[in-house]
This record gives structure tokens, sequence and C-alpha cells, in this order.
């Protein structure tokens, strides 16, 4: 195939649409020809180049609202999820039924944080797949422990200001205990 070249200009250009008309056009022109050669009508290599091309705006189209419902679906979750866990107001810990439970680093990069969720999850599911294996279910739950671990929800506390690490403990009888009995109030 022929070489393409590269934008000329900035995204914000207004001849930037037709720079990148005339950078693919001969190799737009050398496809057709190619197909007219091996057999195929002008009209239908034609026809074909230009489904493919509405096929392929219809599919950036599609991705983008895909994209667009997830992070909406995500950010309605996220509120249902903070109404119905609440995080402290030191965003360590949010409660499950009265009990503290820490969150991840915030520090953590999103991509990490998520491999690490996905690890997880994995991890997770292995514990599952175990049973009644005791060799199998002592290996996954080591997985989940070091995911865990790694995401800060278990292990040395993330935060450096040397507050003790009050996870797994009933909110009441934290210094949480104030804030938990008065929230929604």
């Amino acid at each position: 195939m022929e070489y393409i070249p590269g934008p000329r200009s900035l995204s914000e250009h207004p001849d930037r649409f037709l720079n990148c008309q005339e950078a693919i056009a001969d190799a737009f022109r050398q496809l057709a020809e190619q197909e007219v050669m091996a057999g195929w009508g002008e009209i239908e290599v034609a026809g074909a180049l230009a489904d493919i091309s509405d096929f392929h705006l219809l599919s950036l189209a599609s991705n983008l609202e895909t994209e667009r419902m997830i992070e909406q679906a995500i950010k309605e979750r996220r509120e249902i999820m903070s109404d119905r866990y609440p995080d402290t107001l030191d965003g360590r810990y949010f409660v499950v039924r009265g009990r503290l439970w820490r969150k991840s680093d915030p520090a953590l990069d999103e991509a990490t944080r998520n491999r690490l969720v996905t690890d997880l999850m994995s991890a997770r599911r292995a514990v599952r797949g175990a049973k009644g294996d005791p060799d199998a279910i002592a290996k996954a739950r080591h997985l989940v422990d070091d995911a865990k671990v790694a995401l800060g929800e278990r292990g040395a506390p993330w935060w450096e200001d040397g507050a003790p690490d009050y996870n797994r403990h009933m909110a009441k009888n934290t210094p949480y205990a104030e804030w938990f009995a008065n929230r929604g109030k």
C-alpha cells in the first residue's frame, strides 16, 4: 500500500478534513483500481467502499455512544453505592451494615487499579471454583489477599498520617461513631 502522509495542520485547523482527504486519495484510488482489476465492477467497488466508510462511521459513533452510556451507568452506580454504602468523610472507608471496610488506595492510577480489580475478580472466581480442593482454595484465597493488599484494602494502611486502621470494625465502636449515628439526619 502506498505511503499516507500524516496531518499538516493542528486538529483545529479548518483545512484539516480536506488535507486528510488529499492524503488518502491516492491510496483510495489504488485500492479501487485493484478491486476493478480483480474483476469487480466500478459501481460495485464504489458502493462497497462507500458502505465500508459508512459502517466505519457508524461503528465510531456507536463506540462513542457506548462509552457515554458506560460512563453514565458507572456514575449512576457510584451514586447508588454512595447512598447505600456511605463513605467516611475522610474517604478511607465505606460502611456496609454498620461495619467499616477500607477503600482502595486513591493514589493508584486508573490502569493499575483496573488491573488489580480484574485480578481480584479472577481470584474470587478461583475460590468459588476450587470447592472441595483445600490446596486450590488456599492458593486462590492467597491470590485474593494479594490483590486486596495491592489495592490497599488490606495490609498496611495507605494513608501516612499515622491514624490507626479500623478496617472491619463496627463504626459505632470507632472514632466514626458520631458521624455514622448522625448521617442522613
